[in-house]
């Protein structure tokens, strides 16, 4: 008998060897593949070396997505800790949505534009009897001021309130949470 013959084993033994059955021999021997010598027949040596390889492979792949898996419950945990986070900002008053904010200030703004524009009416009736430039110049200028007063009168309480009732809908279930 060859080298060759002492070193082959057939699909039975060769399941029994390696702790599965004839039938997962056959599927390993397509997807490797195995040394097959024959039909039936495998080159025992040659045929463990190369399931051992496959067996680290998988090994190596399993883990890699067992890795994979747990940086993905890091970024969730992250995220869900930087959504509380904003959310107890909103609470605190430390942060505004930006659509709170464009509404508010445009409020503002609108309301600047309307005491600006009504400068004119207003003052018409005082100017007419009024020769001294540096009086009309005075009275022109007090009403500037009076107007531009609205944009520093910020009052925080628009934006808390409206951070609390955003902040309790989320809670309700009635709003959708920051993103």
């Amino acid at each position: 008998m060859t080298d060759k013959m002492r070193n082959t084993v057939s699909t039975s033994l060769l399941a029994e060897i390696i702790g599965v059955t004839s039938r997962r021999v056959q599927q390993l021997t397509k997807e490797i593949p195995l040394e097959q010598v024959s039909r039936g027949t495998y080159d025992l040596p040659i045929t463990v070396q190369k399931y051992v390889v496959w067996i680290k492979d998988s090994a190596a792949a399993s883990n890699e997505g067992e890795a994979n898996l747990q940086i993905e419950k890091t970024l969730l945990t992250r995220a869900q800790r930087k959504k509380a986070e904003r959310l107890l900002q909103l609470m605190d008053g430390e942060l505004h949505k930006a659509d709170d904010v464009k509404f508010i200030v445009g409020n503002m703004v609108a309301t600047v534009r309307s005491r600006l524009l009504d400068i004119p009416a207003k003052l018409s009736p005082k100017m007419i009897a009024q020769k001294d430039i540096d009086i009309v110049r005075a009275i022109i200028q007090d009403e500037i001021y009076l107007a531009l007063e609205t944009l520093s009168d910020y009052d925080p309480e628009p934006y808390k309130r409206r951070s609390r009732e955003y902040v309790e809908a989320v809670a309700d279930g009635e709003a959708h949470e920051l993103e």
